[in-house]
């Protein structure tokens, strides 16, 4: 079909249940019974000529654009899990977001989404200097980076001054570090009546201040992966040209050559990159 592409979601969720429907990551996790009942079916990765996905609109996205690199909306895979926090906190044009982490591979696209959903700003955490100033050349003035010192109120301070002191939402996506101090820090550098959103991979219980957060009105989210409508939505920030995927790199492999994509994609894998095995034509 000329113009129109399709592009398969890894996040798999079963047709019933929906207030709690099972998930599987095709080709990855599927954590519980139901997940693995799941997998019994969905089994398989995109590592293949052809991929098995369930029929349901949440599971395939069709994006109709001619001008788009359709290995370029493999991007969308990682795009997408920011997405979902955002949505979840309901963030809305004009406001400013703090992406903790955000010189990540997930965390660094989390301030390319933030934009394309019309923050004003965007607070980036990180603890490499040079890693910050890359997302600032890319991005613009929009983008503010903030080095963690690892002193807590400190940490606070410089990201509540960063921001004016109006943080209006906090997107935690760090990778699986053991020390929950700097989730504590960016949580706290929210406005009353801010929100705080959790879904990263923190390897550790954090412990917020009961009190300012009552007193504060601040709303902390718990967000796995994204909605089901999420994917139609990203698409459409995408062909609109509000996110350009121009920042996005990707490397390209042929299905037959996948241990080489597995191996270069162990070697240089991180913000910014992405290994694609493109199917034989």
């Amino acid at each position: 079909m000329s113009g129109t592409w399709f592009t398969a979601i890894q996040l798999v969720r079963s047709r019933d249940g929906q207030g709690s429907p099972d998930i599987l990551l095709q080709g990855w996790i599927a954590p519980g019974e139901g997940p693995q009942k799941l997998q019994s079916y969905f089994r398989n990765g995109p590592f293949a000529q052809q991929m098995l996905i369930p029929l349901e609109l949440e599971n395939a996205t069709q994006i109709h654009s001619e001008a788009i690199d359709p290995a370029l909306l493999c991007w969308m895979t990682t795009l997408l899990v920011p997405f979902g926090g955002f949505r979840a906190a309901d963030v809305k044009a004009g406001e400013t977001v703090v992406v903790s982490g955000a010189t990540g591979h997930f965390a660094s696209a989390a301030v390319a989404v933030a934009l394309a959903m019309g923050a004003r700003r965007v607070i980036a955490l990180g603890r490499n200097r040079a890693s910050l100033d890359v997302l600032v050349n890319i991005f613009g003035n929009r983008v503010t980076g903030v080095v963690l010192t690892g002193r807590p109120n400190v940490d606070e301070r410089n990201t509540k001054e960063a921001g004016d002191n109006r943080v209006d939402c906090v997107l935690d996506i760090l990778p699986p570090i053991s020390d929950p101090s700097p989730v504590v820090a960016a949580a706290m550098s929210v406005r009353a009546g801010g929100r705080v959103v959790l879904m990263g991979g923190v390897d550790a219980d954090v412990y917020l201040p009961y009190k300012p957060i009552m007193r504060n009105s601040i709303r902390v989210y718990g967000q796995y992966m994204y909605d089901s409508r999420a994917p139609q939505l990203l698409a459409g920030l995408i062909s609109s040209g509000q996110l350009p995927l121009d920042p996005f790199h990707v490397d390209r492999y042929p299905l037959e050559d996948i241990a080489e994509a597995v191996r270069h994609a162990g070697d240089t894998g991180g913000a910014f990159h992405l290994t694609v095995v493109l199917p034989n034509e």
